[in-house]
């Protein structure tokens, strides 16, 4: 994110559907990075790193009040933006929909009871698939997968896209490292 007085790498936790198209809201700690905080909102422009650098293997959480008729699961530390999240079924993969809260939902019919076989791709076809994940509500489920290899130094940021025109403010809560 770039703005008047410097630019600063964050992760997009969530999505806010009742915003205006391309505004942020950033950590009152990211947001001193690229303008002073008294301002309140700023213009600034954006663009995706791709295969940003992470740390930990994926985890995986299903939500609290899933069950084998209804379940919402969510990756966490997959680095680039997911495209797809999909659950294997008898009859092959079955697409599960993105919701604003970030979580996949499997519904009519519901998933089962677990274990699950998942696989998730991302923007730009990077896929993993992951064994053995419980029906196990608001647990944070530990994996080795990852989409792609971020040892060694970060790579290259690819270049970015036509700058998107956004506005920030400081009123969110501090971002978090989960995605």
């Amino acid at each position: 994110v770039a703005g008047p007085n410097g630019t600063v790498r964050v992760v997009i936790t969530n999505q806010c559907p009742e915003c205006a198209v391309g505004h942020l809201d950033l950590s009152r700690t990211a947001f001193a990075r690229i303008a002073p905080l008294e301002t309140g909102q700023v213009g600034v422009s954006y663009s995706l790193v791709r295969n940003p650098p992470v740390t930990e293997p994926i985890s995986i959480r299903v939500k609290n009040g899933s069950s084998r008729w209804w379940m919402q699961i969510q990756a966490i530390d997959h680095g680039n933006p997911i495209a797809t999240f999909e659950l294997q079924t008898a009859d092959g993969w079955r697409s599960l929909v993105h919701t604003d809260d970030n979580f996949w939902m499997a519904e009519n019919p519901g998933p089962g009871d677990g274990p699950f076989t998942v696989r998730i791709t991302d923007i730009h076809g990077q896929s993993v698939t992951i064994d053995g994940i419980a029906l196990a509500p608001d647990q944070v489920q530990r994996t080795e997968a990852r989409l792609y290899d971020s040892g060694g130094p970060p790579p290259p940021a690819a270049p970015p896209t036509t700058p998107v025109p956004a506005t920030v403010t400081t009123t969110a809560p501090p971002a978090t490292t989960t995605t």
